[in-house]
Parts: C-alpha cells; sequence; structure tokens
C-alpha cells in the first residue's frame, strides 16, 4: 500500500508578511504619536515666528515711510503759551493726524500682504526645547498670510522728562489677523503693535489742555 505525500507549505514568507505588517504598524503608531504630541509645539512655534515676521514688516514699514516723507509728519501739534512763556495748551491737526494714520496703515497693509509670496522655516531641533539643538535639524515650512485689511489708531501720552520738561508722544497702533498654514493645520494669529512716530518736548509747566 502507497502512502500519499502531503505537499509541504513553506510557512517563513507568511511569518514574514506577518512580521513586516506588524513593524509597519508599529512604525506608524510610532509616528501617529510623535506628531500628535508635536502638534502642539509646531503649531506654538508658528504662531510666535508669524507673529514676529509680521511685527518686523510692520516696523519696517512704518520705518521706510518715516525716512521716506519725513516733512509728512511736521506740525502735527502746536504748542500755545501766554506772554510770559508758560505753556498753555498743546492742540493736535486732527487733519494731520488722520493723513499720517492713513498713509502709514497703507503702507503696512502692502507689507503685510507680501508676506503670502513667502515660505519660513522652523527648525525641528528648536521644538524639543533644547538648547543644543536649537536652530538645528530638519525644518518645518509654513506661511503667514493676513485674513484681512489692517486696523490702527493713534493715542498720545504725556510723561515727565525732566525738571519742568515734558514729553508727548504718539503711537501708533496697529492690529492685524493673521493665519499660520504648514502642512494640513492652521493657526489664528493676532497680532498688535504700537510704534513711537512722533514726540514732542515741552519746555514748562504741564499743559492743562490737550486737545486732538
Amino acid at each position: 500500500m502507497q502512502r500519499k505525500c502531503r505537499p509541504i507549505v513553506c510557512r517563513r514568507p507568511r511569518r514574514r508578511t506577518i512580521a513586516l505588517l506588524l513593524g509597519a504598524a508599529v512604525v506608524c503608531y510610532i509616528l501617529f504619536s510623535a506628531e500628535a504630541r508635536l502638534r502642539p509645539m509646531i503649531l506654538t512655534m508658528a504662531e510666535y515666528e508669524c507673529r514676529q515676521r509680521a511685527i518686523q514688516k510692520m516696523n519696517a514699514a512704518v520705518t521706510d515711510a518715516m525716512t521716506a516723507e519725513p516733512l509728512l509728519f511736521d506740525g502735527l501739534y502746536q504748542i500755545e503759551r501766554d506772554p510770559q512763556g508758560a505753556v498753555l495748551a498743546v492742540t493736535g491737526d486732527a487733519a494731520a493726524i488722520n493723513q499720517v494714520k492713513a498713509h502709514l496703515t497703507q503702507q503696512v497693509d502692502a507689507a503685510l500682504d507680501q508676506l503670502r509670496e513667502q515660505t519660513f522655516y522652523v527648525p525641528v531641533g528648536s521644538l524639543l526645547g533644547w538648547q543644543l539643538l536649537a536652530g538645528r535639524g530638519p525644518s518645518i515650512s509654513f506661511q503667514a498670510i493676513p485674513d484681512s485689511y489692517v486696523n490702527s489708531d493713534v493715542i498720545t501720552t504725556l510723561d515727565t522728562a525732566g525738571i519742568n520738561q515734558t514729553e508727548l508722544r504718539v503711537f501708533l497702533v496697529l492690529q492685524a489677523d493673521m493665519t499660520a498654514i504648514l502642512g494640513g493645520y492652521s493657526a489664528e494669529v493676532y497680532v498688535e503693535n504700537q510704534i513711537c512716530i512722533a514726540q514732542v518736548l515741552i519746555v514748562g509747566q504741564v499743559p492743562q489742555t490737550y486737545v486732538q
């Protein structure tokens, strides 16, 4: 009586396939877990960089405008004195102030709009919080995009600058909403910046009247 020979089934390829699938699953789990942990730090870093880039653009735009048209800022405020020379009042030219405000806001808005065409990079080493790795490693790219027009306001302050001296300072306050976009994620960023655009040194007693 002859015995039938059973075919020999090779189990090694199947085991290797299962091992590869398990290995791939472990790698995917590690990557997804690492992404979940790093995502908040990446978004926070992108928000910070976006805000810093926007403030740099604002400062540069205002500085360039003041350098190009210095006469635009003359005569914004007038100091009124009595016959003895005592300061009675400080009067602001509302029309001139609004003109300066509109001009600078337009320049800032155009400068921020240039961010749409630029890509910024954050080194991964900066996300780990280790000083030795700061600024090192591969970089993550993102874009900073303005969401709307820039809002602005003008405020003034009076501060004592010495004996019988008062310094009037004029600030342009700028607000803008930005979006930092990286990969499939985005972060909303609110940017506010305060820039001094004029200084007036008043010699004499502090004026009792201030009009704008």
